[in-house]
Formats: C-alpha cells, structure tokens, sequence
C-alpha cells in the first residue's frame, strides 16, 4: 500500500503539471502496484493491467502507432512481473521475449538490466522444469550470466538477485535436503538483512519449491512464510492470496 500510495503522489503531480507523456510512462507502474492489492479469487484478474488507470490493449496499441519504445519498456516490464508472480510461465516467456526484441538502451544497459534478467532467468528455469526442454534452462543460465557479470562489476544492486539464481542452480546439483535448507535460509536472511521483502518473499517461495521436489516435509514452513512476507512485509494481498492456494 505504502508504493502504491508513493506512485499515485507521483502520477497526480505530473498529470497536473500537464505532462501527459512523462504520466503514460508511470501508468504501468500504478496499475501494477494496485493490481497487487487485489483480493478477487480469479487470478487473472491479477495479471491484466487493466483497471483505474489504464487498459492495456489501449496502452500498447497507443504505443505501436506513436512507435513509442520507451513507454513499452515499463508496460511490458510490469506485466512480465505480473505473469510471474501468479505462476502464468508460458504467458511470462512470451512477453519477456516482446521485451527482448525492443533491444533498446534501456534493457541492455539500464537499471532495468538487472530486474530484467533476473526475471526473464526465473521464467526460464520455470520453463525448463515443466517442459525438460535444455533450450530452456540455456537461455535462464545466459540470463543468470548477465546478473553475474553485473556483480563482478561490483554493482550492490546485482547480488541479492544472483543469490537467488545461485540456488537454482544449486538445486539441479544436489537433492541433499540439509544443503538445500542452509543455502536457502542465507539467501532469505540476506533478503530480510537488506530490507528487501519482494525477494525474501521469493526466496521463500523458491525454498518450498525447492524442498518439496526433493521430499522434505519442511517445504510447507517455507510457503507459509512466503505468504507471511507477502503480506506483513511487502504487502501484496493478491500474492497472498494465490501462495495460500497453492
């Protein structure tokens, strides 16, 4: 509630300074904070930016005809985000691949980089569980390569993502359980240490995933407290609401 409320602030002083293109950038961002609030029990309803503040046939097609990359950046950004976060990997991949094909600055060498890559990493370990497809799990580890690099860069905002990348990688190696479990409970410690509950969330979420595939009782603890992150510390009631029905 509280970024939702810090983007609304921000989207109403620019809207009423008249600056509608520099408004229509921040659009995708709102609506993905408000659709994160949802309560509704259809979850695609979560993952379509439509609502308040826009529609996103209308945004995208607006954007096609004024050729307007820059603006597609965050709309397919956040709808990437979306699909992910309430389990749509096949709808994710696509869009991520629509993001890629824009090739711009933004993607390749921005802030966006890292997000980007970590996500686009994720979908396509995802992709690689359910289909065992290998041209899956090499486009997620060229993903990974890019976060990576980013962090012998010595760039701070890489390692909390690669943390997470790490164990999936780790999790295709070994079904040692006492492993998983103390690889797992560091990634979530540095998550929680660096103020960062969308990723402790995650990492939680990746742990019961994780534990569950290798047989370990212990994964039910680590949904929970995805849930519980969700909600208290990141405050998300939709991402509540689907890891209470997973």
């Amino acid at each position: 509630p509280i970024l939702e409320a810090q983007i609304r602030r921000i989207y109403h002083q620019v809207c009423d300074s008249g600056q509608e293109l520099m408004a229509m950038g921040i659009q995708p961002l709102l609506q993905y904070a408000i659709n994160l609030q949802r309560t509704g029990s259809n979850f695609l309803d979560y993952v379509f930016l439509n609502g308040e503040i826009m529609n996103e046939d209308g945004f995208e097609s607006r954007c096609s005809v004024e050729n307007n990359v820059f603006h597609l950046i965050p709309f397919y950004l956040c709808k990437m985000l979306l699909l992910y976060h309430f389990g749509f990997y096949e709808q994710a991949e696509i869009v991520s691949i629509k993001l890629k094909s824009l090739k711009t600055y933004a993607i390749e060498y921005s802030f966006c980089s890292i997000p980007f890559n970590f996500y686009r990493g994720m979908i396509f370990y995802e992709r690689y569980r359910s289909t065992k497809k290998r041209s899956y799990l090499r486009q997620a580890r060229k993903a990974k390569k890019v976060v990576y690099q980013e962090h012998l860069y010595d760039n701070p905002n890489a390692t909390p993502f690669l943390k997470i990348l790490n164990i999936e990688e780790l999790a295709r190696k070994t079904q040692n359980t006492k492993e998983l479990i103390r690889s797992c409970d560091q990634v979530i410690s540095t998550q929680d240490e660096e103020g960062l509950p969308h990723l402790e969330m995650l990492a939680n979420e990746q742990a019961a995933r994780i534990l569950c595939a290798a047989g370990s009782s212990k994964s039910f603890k680590y949904l929970e407290q995805a849930a519980f992150v969700s909600k208290v510390k990141w405050g998300s009631n939709a991402k509540y609401n689907w890891l209470q029905n997973q």
